[in-house]
């Protein structure tokens, strides 16, 4: 246990808060390169207080350019190398250097369509009505990010080559719109030109661009064809940081960069994700970079990239509010400032597993009314768009998203990151505690959870070719 004081604000003008956090470690990542080293609490002024004079710089800035970059599949220890070591993310990781640097973010699932939802709508899917796969969308007369910055008179973009994102919904409040499709595939690169292409179009008008990479796996990815896909992206990614940090000071954008989810390179007998909720899938980097209002360094404390929708309408002076989305930092001092709530992540996808997370300190407990082993993953995939379609017709019920656990664990990340022991019955009172909480979100969600719907995207019982491929991106 840690004990030390935590900066609100800046420390000339704050108090302090004292916080007791028992540190957990992020998984010994022992089947690649990249190993984890223990990320402590650090105890000073300098890991918090990583802001600019609230004198010099406006919290909420109107006007201000925004661009969020997510990057599929990248885990948080593709940042960090092991000594003597490079880091196959070297662009990312040097930018990390240079912006705010979220150490142990967590994304809303593990689900790729899901965790993009999720920052936009500012909600966990089960209470944003973000479930599955087809249907994980935002919906329209809801809270949305892109819907907000448009609001605002900002010129809006969309930059991606994940056409699971194409749908209505998800497009409806962008300007302009760049997606790959299956005639027409992009790389990387093509990504870079499009969203150079935007922001010429933007010109000196205020916009909000949205990048999203996929990364380039094969059907039956290992790791070192996910450390080259990461690679590739993180060239790419590289061009598209320095276009950006170079613009002229007066349209600099505020940039977010993270990933909707992890990758599993065979921590628990399987790889890929959207199939559970350990930590090699929800633990993702997060990177905020604002030279003008924030120093750079690390912040080592539980954060969800669910914080990203009301973080960056408030560092933007958006009017719309995301009241399930507590922002970053406090809208005067810009001083960090940490949740006072568990961390919930959540997968939800009736067809094959339903799922949900909740993190408190080093506790972690999670519970499921639908599981499944590695073994009947491939059995899953392939009867999902039939399962889904029986769903819709009525021929089949869909199993309640709530109900009695056919599975449960608890672990102790500080002890056991990589999570092999299951305390569940040796830890009574703890397991008894996140319970309770993660009951009171079932019982918010009963109250304030939008219903589902049926995807707005054409659900077709899918060629065996185009199954794989999405099943090897983690869409199926």
């Amino acid at each position: 246990m840690i004990t030390c004081e935590l900066y609100t604000g800046n420390p000339s003008c704050c108090k302090k808060l004292p916080i007791h956090y028992p540190v957990p470690e992020m998984p010994n990542l022992s089947q690649f390169s990249v190993t984890s080293t223990l990320l402590a609490l650090i105890c000073s002024a300098n890991c918090w207080g990583q802001t600019v004079s609230s004198d010099d710089a406006n919290a909420g800035e109107p006007g201000k350019n925004c661009v969020l970059i997510m990057v599929d599949g990248l885990r948080a220890d593709a940042l960090n190398a092991a000594p003597g070591e490079e880091s196959f993310a070297p662009n990312i990781s040097q930018f990390s250097s240079t912006a705010v640097h979220f150490t142990h973010a967590r994304t809303p699932s593990s689900m790729n369509v899901q965790s993009v939802a999720s920052p936009f709508s500012g909600r966990l899917p089960t209470l944003g009505g973000t479930i599955g796969v087809y249907e994980a969308e935002p919906h329209d007369g809801q809270p949305n990010l892109a819907r907000a910055f448009k609001k605002a008179d900002y010129y809006t973009g969309m930059v991606s080559n994940q056409g699971a994102i194409g749908s209505y919904e998800f497009t409806r409040h962008f300007d302009d719109i760049q997606l790959a499709t299956p005639a027409k595939p992009r790389f990387a690169m093509d990504l870079v030109l499009q969203a150079r292409s935007f922001l010429a179009d933007a010109g000196e008008d205020r916009h909000f661009l949205f990048v999203h990479f996929g990364l380039p796996l094969p059907v039956n990815p290992d790791t070192e064809a996910y450390q080259r896909a990461v690679q590739d992206v993180d060239t790419a990614v590289g061009a598209l940081l320095d276009t950006l940090v170079s613009m002229p000071e007066k349209s600099r954008p505020l940039i977010a960069l993270t990933a909707p989810n992890g990758f599993e390179l065979g921590e628990h007998g399987a790889f890929g994700n959207g199939w559970t909720l350990n930590e090699e899938v929800l633990r993702v980097p997060l990177i905020l970079h604002d030279p003008a209002r924030f120093e750079s360094g690390k912040i080592e404390y539980p954060v969800s990239t669910l914080q990203l929708t009301s973080t960056l309408a408030m560092l933007c002076g958006l009017e719309d509010s995301f009241p399930e989305s507590e922002p970053l930092f406090d809208d005067e001092s810009l001083g960090f400032v940490p949740s006072t709530e568990p961390l919930i992540s959540e997968l939800i996808i009736p067809e094959r597993v339903i799922l949900r997370s909740i993190t408190d300190g080093a506790w972690k407990y999670t519970a499921g009314t639908r599981f499944t082993t590695p073994a009947n993953r491939a059995v899953l995939a392939r009867a999902h768009a039939a399962t889904a379609l029986a769903y819709r017709d009525g021929s089949e019920e869909p199993p309640p998203l709530w109900g009695s656990s056919a599975h449960e664990s608890l672990v102790h990340l500080g002890d056991d990151p990589q999570e092999r022991r299951n305390l569940i019955y040796d830890s009574t009172e703890q397991a008894m505690h996140l319970r309770d909480a993660l009951a009171e979100y079932e019982q918010h969600c009963r109250e304030n959870a939008i219903p589902p719907r049926l995807s707005t995207q054409q659900l077709e019982l899918l060629p065996e070719e185009n199954r794989e491929e999405l099943e090897a991106l983690g869409y199926l």
